[in-house]
């Protein structure tokens, strides 16, 4: 009997679950964000991969808990009007509305980020004797370009994802991750200032690119109301940033932490493992702010929409989880001797921790569309001073495993409390 007629029968039902799968908005959505974070992260892996081995866990450590504190200045300084141009945007009731919304939270984040750029290159290093190489000048011009760029970076992501192109998502943070390679084929590629500046020029050709394939027609004419605009509504934009800044504060923080803590030998081994543990939380942010771009176009069915994302998240998480269960020294092994070794435990922990922060991560979704602005803020921030708190002697005790041990309590102590604050019937907005 020919088996032909199965197979095809195999094939054609294989593509039309994709299809029909693809055809949603919210699932195709979490995909392509999901697919976003994966070639960013795994592009990212590969770039300190080659850190690792080509400069030695101490640059390894200081460069990346600059690039951390690069991404924790970002996220300071703009992310309240980067997210909450979500709904705003998906909301929006015509094309116009929707191009002045954007042009005003445009200029303002890249403002905002340029401002949070000096502050990380002037301040901080003089209260973070770790980040005391940030004030050199060469270096200090890198971070500030990196900071803007990363900013209006994650603004175009969203505006992406609110006019329903995901796929420039796609686009922009695979080329931002792979146009940082080619420095390793410089000579002297490993130094400090070479590395950051690889990161900035790589992230504005990428923001350049996606804005001209996105191509914002008309836009001079708004940006005289665009900060108008956005001082309009500040207390909107107020309370996505601190939700925000609660959930993510922790995730950048921590490597500097452990830099500060155990030094940058200890850091080199920690932020590589910290970028390989990150890719499980990739997966419960990118369906998590699809359902807000749904749920802002369409505010009905929200019940139904957090079981869709709770199972889709359930399913994407399956396959890596098993993965590092079974295997993490083989990943680890990639960065260079020591790495599996030390690194191991840590990775353990962090895939373990994602199934709380996807349960954290879904909740204040619901809470945003809600407009419970200030109970999700109360939820993150509670996480992640819980995880920086707990992280001080938790890294003396179990080394650099404590940090990962620190968000593992914190995700869980959030996870617990999500019951009691979604319990809670839906009032006028708190933010």
């Amino acid at each position: 009997m020919s088996t032909t007629p199965v197979r095809s029968a195999v094939r054609g039902g294989v593509r039309g679950v994709v299809t029909r799968t693809m055809s949603k908005t919210f699932y195709r959505n979490s995909l392509l964000i999901l697919a976003t974070q994966a070639v960013t992260s795994v592009v990212g892996y590969l770039f300190w991969a080659l850190t690792a081995r080509d400069s030695g866990p101490a640059v390894t450590g200081l460069s990346g808990s600059l690039v951390s504190a690069v991404h924790a200045t970002a996220l300071v300084a703009s992310t309240g009007v980067v997210v909450g141009s979500i709904p705003l945007l998906a909301q929006a009731a015509d094309v116009r509305t929707r191009r002045a919304n954007a042009v005003a939270a445009c200029v303002a984040v890249a403002l905002l980020s340029l401002a949070g750029g000096v502050v990380l290159v002037t301040v901080v290093p003089r209260l973070v004797g770790s980040l005391e190489p940030a004030a050199e000048s060469g270096l200090a011009l890198a971070l500030v370009v990196l900071v803007v760029s990363t900013g209006v970076g994650q603004f175009i992501d969203v505006f992406a994802l609110a006019v329903h192109r995901t796929p420039v998502m796609l686009w922009r943070g695979g080329l931002a991750g792979v146009a940082r390679l080619p420095v390793f084929l410089l000579p002297g590629a490993a130094t400090l200032e070479l590395l950051i500046w690889a990161h900035a020029l790589a992230t504005v050709a990428a923001d350049v690119v996606a804005l001209l394939v996105l191509r914002p027609r008309g836009a001079l004419e708004h940006l005289r109301r665009a900060i108008p605009s956005v001082w309009g509504r500040r207390r909107f934009y107020t309370g996505h940033h601190v939700t925000s800044l609660g959930a993510a504060g922790a995730v950048y923080l921590l490597p500097v932490v452990v830099l500060s803590r155990l030094g940058p030998e200890a850091a080199g081994y920690f932020y590589p493992t910290w970028l390989l543990g990150a890719l499980f939380f990739t997966v419960s942010p990118a369906v998590a702010n699809a359902y807000m771009a749904r749920s802002g176009a369409d505010g009905s069915a929200l019940h139904s929409s957090v079981r869709s994302a709770v199972v889709l998240v359930l399913v994407l998480l399956a396959v890596p989880l098993l993965v590092v269960a079974v295997a993490p020294g083989a990943v680890l092994s990639l960065l260079g001797p020591g790495y599996a070794e030390r690194g191991r435990v840590l990775l353990w922990v962090l895939a373990l921790s994602a199934v709380p922060d996807a349960v954290t991560n879904i909740a204040v979704a619901a809470l945003r569309v809600r407009g419970r602005l200030r109970t999700a803020a109360v939820l993150n921030t509670g996480m992640s001073v819980l995880a920086l708190v707990a992280a001080v002697p938790l890294l003396a005790w179990l080394g650099i495993a404590g940090g990962g041990v620190a968000w593992l309590l914190a995700q869980t102590a959030g996870a617990l409390a999500v019951p009691f604050l979604l319990r809670r019937p839906r009032v006028p907005a708190e933010g």
